[in-house]
């Protein structure tokens, strides 16, 4: 996984929980020895209301 590239980023969040998405980005990163520190913050927003229109 390229870590520099967002879209690589999400990919494991598109097939799993956020939970294990997360655990498997951790996974990841201490299999490759990352020796940076890592945080990460993650979660979903279900808004049921439509979105605000610009106006014309």
């Amino acid at each position: 996984m390229n870590f520099v590239n967002p879209i690589e980023i999400f990919k494991p969040f598109e097939r799993f929980t956020n939970e294990e998405s997360v655990w498997t980005l951790l996974n990841e990163i201490k299999e490759k020895n990352v020796r940076d520190s890592t945080t990460i913050l993650s979660w979903f927003v279900d808004i049921d209301k439509e979105g605000s229109q610009p106006s014309k």
